[in-house]
């Protein structure tokens, strides 16, 4: 149960500054202090950091190579570099390996594929860039 001794100095004086003497110029205070108080009680309304992983981190799976950009899922561009990727890339010679992220296995069927891609020649028209890497245990995010 809420009481008035769970609460800090400062909302209580609020507390009663608005309830014992209540100032008829102001009639929003009654709903200035709902707001505190339902603050101190459930928290801030805001969040306090969202950190969102980017979409392609989690991109695992059969992927099919399209010929037409428009037809892609994701445009992606190959970096020459890994220190420069966003998503280290194992290529896996089975589908069944593929599970977690950035292990892909390259299907030549496009109805077995999870995702598509198309391979840009330009960093800036692709959506993400890859690099692909000869070791499993690297591929992911590139943080």
């Amino acid at each position: 149960m809420l009481t008035l001794s769970n609460l800090s100095d400062p909302v209580i004086r609020l507390f009663n500054l608005i309830v014992d003497q209540p100032d008829k110029s102001h009639p929003g205070s009654l709903v200035i202090l709902i707001t505190v108080l339902l603050v101190f009680i459930c928290g801030s309304p805001l969040p306090a950091q969202i950190i969102n992983q980017p979409y392609y981190c989690e991109l695992r799976g059969s992927i099919y190579i399209e010929e037409y950009p428009d037809r892609a899922d994701f445009l992606v561009y190959e970096e020459d570099s890994e220190a420069f990727a966003d998503l280290l890339v194992f290529e896996t010679d089975n589908s069944l390996f593929a599970d977690k992220p950035g292990i892909w296995y390259f299907t030549n069927d496009r109805a077995f594929a999870d995702f598509t891609i198309y391979f840009v020649e330009s960093k800036n028209n692709a959506d993400f860039t890859v690099y692909f890497t000869a070791f499993e245990s690297f591929a992911g995010c590139n943080n």
